[in-house]
C-alpha cells in the first residue's frame, strides 16, 4: 500500500491506494484521511465523502503523467442552494460538526470513478479536505477551533499496465 501525506498545521491529509500497480481497466481503490496530528482537538464538518457546492468533505483527482492520454475530459457539478440557516452557530457546531480529538482521524474508502484512468501509463493520485461547508464561517466566530480551507495530501504514483 502507498502512503503519502502533507500537513496544515495539525490536519493532515492522506491518500493511500490499495496497489502501486493495476492493470487496464481495473479499479483504483483508494483511502482517503484527515487526521488531528495536534495537541488539542478541533472541529470538522461532518461531510466526509465528496466535497462541492457548499458541501464539505474530499475531492479526489488523477493526472497522467506518462502513457497515451484518453483523449476525454471529465465534467462533474454539484451544488447546495444557500438558505439563511436559522440555527444558533453553537447548535450547528453540535450537529453538523464532529470533534476531532488529537490523534483523531476521519476518512472514507472509495474506488475512482473519473474518466482519467483508461491507458496504460503513470498517473498520480491526489485527496484534497475542503472545509468549505456553507456554516463554516459562522461556526469559526464561536469557536477558533473550527478548521477551514482546503488540505490537500501529497500526491502519490501508480501505474497501469
Amino acid at each position: 500500500m502507498q502512503e503519502l501525506a502533507t500537513q496544515s498545521g495539525e490536519v493532515q491529509v492522506e491518500i493511500k491506494t490499495d496497489k502501486t500497480s493495476y492493470t487496464a481497466g481495473e479499479p483504483v481503490r483508494f483511502k482517503a484521511l484527515v487526521s488531528n496530528r495536534g495537541y488539542s482537538a478541533v472541529y470538522i464538518s461532518k461531510s466526509f465523502f465528496t466535497a462541492g457546492g457548499g458541501i464539505a468533505g474530499f475531492w479526489v483527482s488523477v493526472e497522467q503523467l506518462k502513457g497515451k492520454k484518453s483523449g476525454l475530459g471529465c465534467v462533474s457539478a454539484g451544488d447546495r442552494f444557500s438558505v439563511k440557516d436559522p440555527r444558533t452557530a453553537e447548535q450547528i457546531l453540535r450537529e453538523d460538526f464532529l470533534r476531532l480529538p488529537a490523534g483523531g482521524m476521519v476518512g472514507y474508502e472509495d474506488q475512482y470513478r473519473g474518466c482519467v484512468v483508461k491507458n496504460s501509463g503513470t498517473y498520480q493520485i491526489t485527496a484534497t479536505y475542503c472545509a468549505c461547508d456553507l456554516n463554516t464561517g459562522k461556526v469559526k466566530a464561536v469557536d477558533q477551533s473550527v478548521v477551514i480551507g482546503k488540505i490537500s495530501s501529497k500526491p502519490i504514483q501508480f501505474r497501469v499496465r
